[in-house]
């Protein structure tokens, strides 16, 4: 839920790089780094200080993902299935 609203708020991310948070974000919408490596967590954060273009790259397709995670269109989702399977 925190990386979604983070990507909602257009918020670059450097994130431990756990299944759970790559099932959320791609390389497009986050930086990667390995729990508990805290040169690759500096070296993360340094890259993206340093590169404007991937910062807003990763804005712009982080807003992407978050919007469709909206609760709107989850429970618009949800409701299409239970219609489906209720007949």
């Amino acid at each position: 839920m925190t990386l979604l609203e983070a990507m909602a708020c257009g918020t670059p991310l450097v994130v431990s790089d756990i299944p759970a948070f790559r099932d959320v974000a791609g390389q497009s919408q986050a930086v990667f780094a390995p729990p508990g490596d805290a040169d690759a967590w500096g070296d993360a954060v340094s890259s993206l200080i340093e590169d404007t273009e991937r910062r807003d790259v990763m804005k712009y397709e982080g807003r992407k993902v978050a919007e469709r995670h909206a609760w709107p269109l989850v429970a618009q989702r949800v409701l299409e299935v239970y219609r489906r399977v209720s007949g």
